[in-house]
């Protein structure tokens, strides 16, 4: 959904029809406007390689007129064809900015490249690298990054939804200011990321994913505020992007606020509604707030729900449950490698890569899971893992090799 801000427009139509004895001066305008127009279109078509998609039907050129008849017209001539060169190159890239699905490359200057779009089903975009490439990352990664302790969530049975709200800071922080006036072109003012589902209507996809929602702002002459999904469905869940707001369960209704205010916020023009206060800022707090409120709202729907089916459940740890390996990891762990888990009353076996198997205390198997090495060092460091006795452990060993020949 895009929301476009047209401008202001003159607050009066009259005089608009000169003497008819004047009507020369009319036509000579006519003509001046022609030949301006004939050197707009030579120079779309110098640049129009930078982006053939996209429809630019009209500029907007100052000119200025010596009345005295002093002034080289050389001179005004070549600056104001360098300016509408820029000005083509600047609205020719605005336009095509904004595609759904897709993020806007700086390095790239376009939203075709490779970089444009998520590497992987969980992939969510985290920000703008310093040289302007976008960067993607789990949301597990993200949320590990900032001490987040909904982290945990991701790793139930069943795992929960996440969804964390980005600034307009934080996807910026990186970036160099040299990319300032392409930043211009497709301006992130606020994003949510959200983690991990199955998506809607595809409970038979063989791995979970993610989603970025971005509120972002093109062009600079008339801009357009929109709500970009942008994720990779798995392979086998019949979806191709651009996504819908039906991927995923209760994201339209979380939403529904921010899409009736971006109406009201596209026809702000120059500032905030506070004295002083710059416009973007304004736009991209407002946005922010809007956002977050969506996140908080989605977060509560899926768990109050339960949405997710058994099916969905069992499918969304698929892909990461390594348990032919569960009894081989235990039988051959060092002894600080198996540790009670306070929580689920279960003993935690860390294989190699990430590996950790759950057993029973009488060393029945119960499930594995592939956890990032962040998720491991977190849950030592809560002490919610420790390390079994000693007596407790040779008694889990001999379980353990008990429940291994039964077989």
């Amino acid at each position: 959904m895009t929301q476009r801000d047209h401008g202001s427009r003159p607050s009066g139509q009259g005089g608009r029809d000169l003497p008819d004895t004047q009507s020369h001066l009319v036509h000579k305008a006519i003509q001046a406007i022609a030949q301006l127009e004939a050197v707009g279109r030579d120079l779309l078509a110098e640049v129009r390689s930078l982006a053939p998609e996209a429809h630019l039907p009209a500029v907007a050129v100052p000119v200025s007129l010596a009345l005295s008849g002093k002034g080289s017209r050389h001179e005004r001539a070549l600056d104001l064809v360098l300016f509408l060169r820029e000005q083509i190159r600047e609205s020719l890239l605005a336009q095509a900015a904004f595609e759904r699905g897709r993020i806007y490359c700086l390095r790239c200057e376009s939203n075709g490249c490779p970089h444009a779009e998520p590497p992987s089903p969980r992939a969510v975009f985290s920000g703008y690298g310093e040289t302007g490439r976008p960067e993607w990352s789990e949301i597990a990664e993200l949320l590990a990054a900032r001490g987040d302790a909904r982290l945990d969530r991701l790793y139930l049975d069943p795992q929960e939804l996440v969804a964390l709200t980005m600034s307009h800071d934080e996807v910026y922080e990186r970036l160099l200011p040299v990319f300032g006036r392409a930043r211009e072109r497709y301006l992130i003012l606020a994003q949510m990321v959200v983690g991990r589902f199955v998506p809607s209507g595809s409970p038979g996809a063989s791995e979970p994913m993610s989603l970025t929602v971005q509120v972002a702002r093109t062009g600079s002459d008339h801009p357009v505020l929109g709500v970009n999904l942008i994720g990779r469905p798995p392979r086998d869940s019949g979806l191709v992007p651009p996504l819908a707001e039906s991927v995923l369960d209760g994201l339209g209704d979380a939403l529904r606020t921010l899409n009736r205010e971006l109406g009201s916020l596209a026809r702000m023009k120059d500032r905030g509604p506070r004295p002083g206060e710059p416009h973007q800022a304004y736009l991209a707090e407002r946005c922010f707030g809007l956002l977050r409120n969506a996140a908080r709202d989605l977060e509560h729907r899926t768990r109050v729900n339960g949405k997710r089916t058994l099916h969905a459940r069992e499918r969304s740890y698929q892909a990461d449950r390594p348990t032919a390996k569960a009894f081989e990891d235990a039988r051959g762990a060092a002894d600080e490698n198996v540790m009670e888990d306070g929580r689920e009353h279960t003993v935690a076996v860390l294989g190699a890569r990430g590996r950790v198997h759950f057993f029973t205390r009488e060393g029945k198997h119960v499930t594995s899971v592939t956890f990032p090495a962040q998720v491991i060092r977190s849950r030592i460091a809560q002490k919610r893992w420790r390390r079994l006795p000693p007596a407790e452990l040779a008694d889990f060993r001999r379980r353990v090799r008990s429940s291994d020949e039964e077989r």
